[in-house]
Order: structure tokens, then C-alpha cells, then sequence
């Protein structure tokens, strides 16, 4: 297990508020998560801004996550990490269009972080959240959607594997977005 620094988070977060650009904004929010996930033991970046080999999707980050040494060994061996730094919740279709790169690469899980979260209810009844639900049910594509304020709430390592065991537990038994 490792620690997180509080400062070092709020910081990412401070400069994507204050960029000038939404590519500036994004670059940042993009070297938070990799700053997140590099401190996982067992999982190590891979690639930034990965083209398909028509150019037509790009995948956001990509980490080795080394099985089963990883306290992530629940998830793919291929970590793919969608990151939309937006004032406003994620839509269906940019959950939609996740799901499609996940789909299209042959992965059975994503991570999208997403700073203000995603539209819908969390029952998965309306919105961002009915995708996440039918994603699963019909694919068995696992996507986990992290906020701003769940980052916020990370101290070690073990509070974001235990989180997103906790989201995956969720969608698998309760069938809810959590």
C-alpha cells in the first residue's frame, strides 16, 4: 500500500481548474491519473494517447497491470482509462463511445474518470448510468466511473482498489452504478 499526496492531488486539480485550454485541462487531468495509478504496486504506464491503427478512436491512457501481483488483479491486464475533465456530468453518448473503444479492443473493463461524474441516476434507470448497466449485463464490459470527489478521497492505494472493488461488487450484485 501507498500513500497519496493530499497536496499533490489538490494540486492537479487546481491547475486543471486555472488552464486555459480544454486540452491544457485534459493534459493535466491525464497526468493526475497517471500520477494515481503509478503508485499502484503491480501496475505501470504504458502509452498516452493510443490511435487504432485506422486513427479513427483514441484511447485516453493505457497500464500494464501485472497479474495477479496487482491488487487490481480483478480487472484487465490491459488498463484502459477513459479521463473527461468537464464542469458537467458525462453523457450517454460519451459513456457509449467509452464502451465502443473498450468493446473494439477486446477489453473486459474500463475506467472512466470523469471530474463531475456521469448524467442518470445511480439505480441505472436513466441517463449515463442505464449504459453502465447495460454495458455490463449485455457485454460483460465493467465500466467504473471515478468523480473529482472520489479522487479527493483517496489517501492509499488500497482506498482506490477497495473502491473500485466496491463499484465493480455493485454493479455485479446489485446491479447499480455506484
Amino acid at each position: 500500500m501507498s500513500k497519496y499526496s493530499q497536496q499533490k492531488v489538490r494540486d492537479f486539480l487546481s491547475r486543471t481548474d486555472n488552464a486555459s485550454t480544454s486540452d491544457e485541462k485534459g493534459d493535466i487531468f491525464e497526468d493526475l491519473v497517471i500520477y494515481i495509478f503509478n503508485k499502484i504496486p503491480g501496475v505501470n504506464f504504458e502509452s498516452k494517447n493510443i490511435l487504432n491503427r485506422t486513427h479513427s478512436r483514441e484511447l485516453d491512457l493505457a497500464f500494464w497491470n501485472e497479474q495477479p501481483n496487482s491488487s487490481l488483479f480483478f480487472l484487465d491486464p490491459i488498463l484502459i482509462i477513459e479521463c473527461k475533465n468537464h464542469s458537467t456530468p458525462v453523457g450517454s453518448s460519451d459513456v457509449s463511445w467509452f464502451a465502443d473503444k473498450l468493446r473494439n479492443a477486446g477489453a473486459n473493463s474500463g475506467i472512466l474518470f470523469s471530474s463531475s461524474g456521469i448524467t442518470g441516476s445511480r439505480d441505472g434507470t436513466s441517463s449515463a448510468h442505464s449504459i453502465v448497466l447495460d454495458v455490463f449485463t449485455r457485454d460483460q464490459i465493467l465500466l467504473l466511473i471515478i468523480s473529482r470527489e472520489e479522487l479527493l478521497s483517496l489517501n492509499t492505494t488500497d482506498d482506490l482498489k477497495n473502491l473500485m472493488r466496491y463499484k465493480y461488487t455493485s454493479l455485479k450484485l446489485k446491479q447499480t452504478v455506484s
